[in-house]
């Protein structure tokens, strides 16, 4: 069963939440960083929103650091967009193998073949279905944002 993450880690000070699952109010700290905060005025959605505690949604996935800052070279960037989609996933109950599709916006498609090449590497067949699409411009002038819908099976 998966729970929702709406909890975030912004510039390194941690934001508390609750899960979002039934309406409950599990507190937890979020390790990531420089992630919207369920109380920013300014991004007011949920990072991971689950429906029925098998299917969620994950809200786009930046490509920041360890370190917090965004990666910008094409390989540096998608293994650090992945890495983080990976986490939050993880936080919410969820592996990057319960991945049914992502969608990749990129601010050059020139990436593809990197991107094609990450996909290999972090999945295997059957991977989730994709669509990569070049966009005018990202958050943050970001030059990549994943965005993800899960489905885990509740076990019994």
């Amino acid at each position: 069963m998966l729970t929702a993450a709406g909890y975030v880690c912004t510039q390194r000070r941690l934001w508390h939440g609750r899960s979002l699952t039934g309406g409950r109010a599990n507190d937890f700290v979020y390790s990531m960083h420089n992630l919207p905060s369920p109380d920013d005025e300014h991004h007011p959605y949920s990072l991971v929103r689950t429906v029925d505690g098998e299917t969620a949604w994950c809200a786009g996935v930046l490509p920041y650091n360890v370190d917090g800052e965004l990666e910008t070279e094409p390989g540096a960037a998608i293994d650090a967009a992945l890495r983080l989609l990976g986490e939050r996933l993880r936080d919410a109950g969820a592996t990057l193998e319960d991945v049914v599709k992502v969608t990749v916006f990129l601010a050059d498609l020139s990436w593809r073949p990197v991107l094609d090449e990450a996909w290999r590497r972090t999945w295997d067949v059957p991977r989730p279905a994709r669509t990569a699409l070049q966009v005018a411009r990202l958050p943050r002038d970001a030059m990549i944002e994943l965005d993800a819908i899960v489905h885990r099976p509740a076990t019994a």
